[in-house]
């Protein structure tokens, strides 16, 4: 998960990409305790954050979807 999920992240490809990407890394935070670690351990959440500053409307709204699964599903320490 880290290296393809944070390259599809970063390397801002089309939205036909980037979406569903987003919308994986939704799905996992939505879990437990323990796949919301695994997002932040490989460095999602800051890639995360970009997108909600510089990408189109629908990569935003994504991007505040998987943001706010985490800060939902994720235990106090993750949430900090």
């Amino acid at each position: 998960m880290r290296h393809s999920h944070l390259f599809l992240l970063t390397s801002y490809p089309s939205p036909s990409v980037i979406i569903p990407a987003l919308r994986t890394v939704e799905n996992i935070v939505a879990g437990d305790d323990l796949q919301t670690q695994a997002v932040i351990e490989a460095g999602l959440i800051a890639p995360l954050v970009n997108l909600l500053q510089i990408a189109e409307f629908d990569i935003k709204k994504e991007s505040a979807w998987a943001i706010l699964n985490a800060t939902s599903c994720g235990n106090n320490d993750q949430i900090k």
